[in-house]
């Protein structure tokens, strides 16, 4: 089933919001349950003397360096080194120049290049990841070793965990960062560009990666393959050339089942997908492959995402509600709100508190603050739950469609009796093992409300 129809233009496209398939896609990437996987043709670099975008290691084969001085193809020229022009791929100059120009254990000199042009060319982000990390993706897998995406969503406020896949399985400086369910992820499969000796840059290498990858040495991460691993979970594939053999193997580590959504909008002219590869992917994962091309894609996601969730425009509004007659609660709050600030959120929320309270009837203002809340955050202490108007507005919050509603235990755990509707329901609890806030003190109660705010600002879409 295409979204479009071939014999029409985008200007007469049939609105898949018509769809039961669309609207249940719609509502995945709104409750985190959308995987997105970027393929090497969309992380592009900006256009540069008038040339049109090219990918980054497209662009360090046609220029080896720190400068435009000599492309790799010109080098291998210069170096009397035997090639075949026709054969553009960058791993195959590569492995050409490479072999003979540098010593096995010079190889990091080469590292270097990589680095330093990365450095240089990717200070201007292509457009199109601003476009994307306004979308809610939940899940995040880059198969180009780039930061362009982990640099959009930090300017948008959000916090995520970031990693990458070392196919040398050399040991690292830092473990890997710890990863959540919960936590928004952003995993570059290919390696990073902060890292080189990460990056596969010959045809050996390439090689390695794949066995390596399929081999499981290294594994990737049981935190990262956990998120693919639903049949219920949607999942958008851009930027793909998926006649490369190797997507099928890389796809397949990944551990990827053919889930009920799975959509692959055209990303360019540049290639034409085989018959039979489409038919091996739609078999395989599910892959639908869709009419219209990237850019158009998105612009309807976005455009049918935004009349059903509201505009990406607006801020969101969060409320954090306390007891204010309990001097826990409001130690709580203040610790909490101080590493919520920190952790950028303010830059695509505004956080509403009694701190914003102008006189009059407290009670009443908090509750036009909490019907209005894109997200509502209570702390639930014995006095909390105790209050009639507290109780109250927890349970409206809950009714509320709108409303994501984010309780945290600040003193007291019995909340099961008090307020039954967040037993068995979609609405999650912190701490996650229901431990209290107030057994934390000092020092420790800041890095818990760190990460607390850390996990909230990952949940907040």
């Amino acid at each position: 089933m295409s979204l479009v129809d071939p014999k029409t233009t985008l200007s007469q496209e049939i609105s898949p919001s018509r769809e039961p398939q669309w609207e249940k896609f719609l509502s995945d990437l709104h409750d985190g349950q959308c995987c997105l996987l970027l393929g090497p043709e969309i992380s592009c670099l900006a256009p540069r003397m008038g040339e049109p975008d090219i990918p980054v290691l497209a662009a360090f084969s046609e220029y080896l360096g720190e400068s435009l001085a000599g492309d790799l193809a010109g080098r291998l020229v210069e170096k009397n080194l035997e090639y075949d022009p026709t054969i553009s791929s960058f791993y195959y100059r590569a492995d050409k120049f490479i072999r003979t120009q540098y010593d096995a254990d010079k190889r990091h000199d080469f590292d270097e290049k990589i680095k330093s042009f990365v450095n240089s060319f990717q200070q201007v982000r292509p457009a199109i990841f601003s476009m994307l990390a306004r979308l809610p993706f939940h899940s995040i897998v880059n198969m180009v070793p780039d930061d362009f995406m982990a640099r959009a969503l930090r300017e948008r406020g959000y916090a995520f965990v970031e990693d990458f896949y070392d196919y040398t399985n050399s040991k690292r400086k830092s473990p890997p960062p710890e990863l959540a369910e919960e936590m928004k992820m952003v995993y570059n499969l290919f390696g990073s560009y902060g890292h080189p000796e990460s990056v596969v840059i010959t045809q050996q290498e390439e090689l390695r990666f794949i066995q390596n990858l399929v081999g499981g040495s290294p594994q990737i991460p049981d935190p990262v393959t956990s998120r693919f691993v639903d049949k219920k979970k949607s999942f958008l594939f851009l930027g793909f050339n998926f006649n490369d053999w190797y997507f099928r193997l890389v796809i397949d580590a990944l551990k990827i089942p053919k889930p009920t959504f799975s959509y692959y909008p055209i990303f360019s002219e540049h290639h034409e997908v085989a018959v039979l590869t489409r038919e091996f992917y739609s078999e395989k994962f599910g892959i639908e492959f869709l009419e219209p091309d990237t850019l158009h894609f998105l612009e309807m996601v976005t455009r049918d995402y935004e009349e059903r969730y509201g505009a990406f425009g607006r801020k969101l509004s969060v409320v954090l509600d306390y007891y204010p007659g309990d001097k826990t609660d409001t130690s709580h709050f203040e610790v909490l709100y101080t590493q919520l600030e920190l952790s950028g959120i303010r830059m695509r929320a505004d956080l509403w508190s009694r701190m914003e309270v102008l006189g009059g009837d407290n009670e009443a203002q908090v509750n036009q603050a909490t019907a209005k809340a894109d997200v509502y955050i209570p702390f639930l202490s014995s006095e909390f739950l105790k209050n009639e108007f507290c109780r109250q507005r927890i349970n409206t919050a809950l009714d509320q469609p709108h409303t994501q509603v984010i309780p945290l235990i600040s003193n007291y755990g019995g909340y099961h009796n008090l307020v039954p509707k967040l037993i068995g329901g979609h609405v999650m609890v912190l701490p996650k093992d229901e431990t209290a806030l107030s057994d934390h003190t000092g020092t420790d109660l800041t890095r818990h409300c760190y990460k607390l705010a850390t996990l909230i600002n990952c949940m907040i879409r």
